[in-house]
């Protein structure tokens, strides 16, 4: 099964281009998100700091993204996942998604399957398409959660609805491995975390 990196999963989901929505806060750090793109570093900084540190989770992220390509300052890892974790913790997805591919892959952070899940689960439940596959995968090779088929199939098969063409093809693999019943239990399963969107997932 195939192990994601953060560039990999940013590209999939398209965190790169997400918009700055919302308040004339946001606003800002969209210009800053702006100068940044244009190569302008230190300008970037400038205007995302004192934002990250009002607790704009936009900023936060691009304070993120800056420590760990080393722009304006000496890369630092470990300082972009402090960033990344505080604006995940207010609900900004591309800091989850980075918090889970971190602790999958120990980038910035000690591998934690644990918390990978967790942030998986989180990204899955707002619809992502690849979190779903990649949660999947975590019950399929019981990391961070005990192996269990049945919820990887669950999730495998909401991710394959979306359209996700890895997730159906690991599907059609892991279908030859179980019962009958187990392959019924987990498709009602995700019937019904689909027609929930999202409100009653195992």
């Amino acid at each position: 099964m195939r192990h994601m990196t953060f560039l990999a999963v940013a590209m999939a989901v398209g965190i790169f281009s997400l918009p700055f929505v919302g308040t004339a806060v946001a606003a800002t750090a969209y210009e800053a998100s702006k100068a940044y793109e244009a190569g302008e570093y230190e300008t970037a900084r400038s205007i995302a700091y004192p934002l990250a540190m009002g607790g704009d989770s936009d900023a936060e992220f691009l304070m993120g993204r800056m420590l760990e390509e080393g722009r304006a300052r000496k890369p630092n890892l470990l300082e972009a996942f402090r960033w990344h974790r505080r604006a995940a913790e207010r609900g900004h997805t591309g800091a989850q998604i980075y918090l889970a591919v971190g602790y999958n892959s120990g980038r910035g952070v000690a591998i934690n399957y644990k918390e990978a899940t967790r942030w998986w689960r989180v990204l899955a439940l707002k619809g992502n398409a690849t979190a779903q596959d990649q949660l999947a995968r975590q019950y399929a090779l019981g990391r961070g959660v005990p192996k269990n088929n049945i919820s990887a199939y669950t999730w495998f098969s909401i991710a394959g609805a979306q359209g996700d063409e890895d997730a159906i093809k690991t599907l059609e693999l892991l279908e030859k491995t179980m019962s009958r019943q187990d392959i019924v239990i987990a498709q009602a399963a995700a019937e019904r975390c689909l027609d929930s969107r999202y409100l009653h997932c195992g």
